[in-house]
């Protein structure tokens, strides 16, 4: 299976800079625990970006990880929602984990002797939230570190009665930063407390921003021959989460309104929890995916479909950011969403994809038939938002507002000073290609602007470190 894990003679060692001081940037995900999917996806990024840079890269995963990468240590016994504190647990409680959280963070560092090198060390917890940000801030941490905690849970978190957290002294914190999960999210923020805090980005995490370009590019052109000679296809991605649309999916699948499209009907279905109800694997245009996949074959379905159905709930995703949108974006799929969620935020920003008129199965299926009346011009749309998309969304864009966040200091200011125009590669990708003729055909084939493009993403800035061998 393709893993995404390097061979041992690919491994990268901790890289040392030879002209001054270093920064590391040290990635909290008690949430890895096996060698594939979503969570080793968004380290292997984080990493790639980070070497780019001149910023060391390591990350405390889960016990389970079994894994004898040099950047990987395990650590963690319990999840990102056990350190978050996002259930309902009393003050005291949530004290003794956000302590033992940052007891597990400070004795590994304190044991890993090589790396007291570095002057400074970014620590950041992707899936936290503002509550373990209120308890960290009253910690004691080494000079050198500065706390990043991004809310992820407070999508179950009331913003407004949250016990332990003060948000405008977490605005003015030395050693802890908060991060919304997204702009959305950060309004929410604003709107509850007054209080305004920097959203991440939210990048590919199957490719590099390189390759997103590249596969980009690659999508719309087989789209386009496929649109010529194939009837199109319908992808429903994933039910495996709440908030997702299960109910709403079986709802679909069973009605007249799918049987009657002129299109194929992809479900995946990892767990069989729709597929157990009809056991079939192929009923006339519908078609389950039943198996685990690699990333590349994941990447492949997305190259294969012309809509996507994403029916995630407002109720889980108003303000929190999807994956399987960000998929579409890269292949060139036409979403179909449901409102009041940070999918229908995005498309509605961007000018693509289909935002139902409610979330229900039949709004879904009008969506869908309203995306396959108009694929060439959907395709077009997708296009263009797609390239202004990844100049907001970049991994360079991501760094780039961890650094920003990542405290004071000359090595710090150095980092973000010799990397700037390397991590907006991606606006200035936006830049070459949208400048002039810009319908899909013409842009598609256009190789010397392509060819530009892809030598923004080879260029290294100056202060590239060195890898030890």
């Amino acid at each position: 299976m393709d893993n995404g894990v390097r061979a041992p003679e690919e491994r990268d060692h901790h890289p040392v800079r030879k002209d001054g001081p270093s920064v590391l940037l040290l990635s909290i995900n008690p949430d890895l625990q096996g060698d594939f999917g979503h969570f080793l996806n968004y380290e292997k990024r984080i990493g790639q970006v980070c070497r780019s840079i001149g910023v060391a890269h390591h990350c405390l995963c889960n016990v389970a990880f079994e894994t004898s990468l040099p950047h990987f240590s395990p650590v963690f016994e319990r999840n990102s929602a056990y350190y978050s504190v996002s259930v309902p647990v009393g003050k005291a409680k949530k004290l003794a984990v956000c302590r033992e959280l940052h007891e597990l963070i400070t004795n590994w560092f304190e044991t890993e002797k090589p790396f007291d090198r570095f002057d400074v060390v970014i620590v950041f917890i992707y899936q936290s939230s503002s509550i373990t940000a209120g308890y960290l801030a009253d910690m004691e941490w080494p000079d050198n570190f500065h706390i990043i905690c991004n809310a992820f849970w407070d999508f179950r978190i009331d913003l407004t009665s949250s016990e332990g957290t003060d948000f405008a002294r977490l605005k003015h914190s030395g050693s802890v930063s908060l991060t919304a999960m997204s702009v959305p999210h950060g309004e929410q923020i604003y709107n509850a407390t007054g209080c305004c805090f920097a959203a991440i980005p939210h990048p590919p995490p199957l490719v590099s921003d390189a390759r997103f370009f590249e596969l980009l590019r690659a999508s719309a052109v087989e789209k386009a021959d496929r649109y010529r000679h194939l009837p199109p296809t319908v992808l429903l991605p994933g039910l495996l989460s709440i908030g997702k649309g299960k109910e709403i999916t079986e709802e679909f699948v069973a009605s007249a309104a799918r049987e009657n499209l002129p299109a194929q009907v992809m479900v995946r279905d990892r767990n069989r929890l729709l597929s157990q109800e009809v056991p079939e694997t192929e009923l006339g245009n519908l078609r389950y995916m039943l198996d685990d996949f690699s990333d590349s074959e994941i990447i492949n379905f997305y190259r294969q479909a012309d809509v996507a159905a994403l029916p995630y709930t407002s109720d889980v995703f108003g303000v929190r950011t999807s994956g399987a949108l960000v998929d579409c974006i890269m292949a060139g799929v036409v979403p179909v969403v449901f409102p009041d969620t940070w999918l229908s935020h995005i498309c509605e920003k961007f000018g693509f994809g289909i935002v139902c008129s409610a979330s229900t199965a039949a709004a879904m299926s009008d969506g869908i038939s309203e995306a396959l009346a108009d694929l060439p011009a959907q395709r077009q749309r997708m296009f263009i938002a797609a390239i202004r998309y990844m100049s907001d969304n970049s991994w360079g864009q991501f760094l780039a507002v961890l650094l920003e966040q990542g405290g004071q200091g000359a090595a710090l200011e150095t980092v973000r000073e010799s990397s700037w125009s390397f991590l907006q590669a991606a606006r200035k990708a936006m830049i070459v290609l949208l400048e002039g003729q810009t319908d899909l055909r013409t842009l598609s084939a256009d190789t010397e602007r392509w060819r530009l493009v892809r030598e923004l993403f080879d260029e290294q800035p100056d202060n590239m470190m060195e890898e030890r061998a």
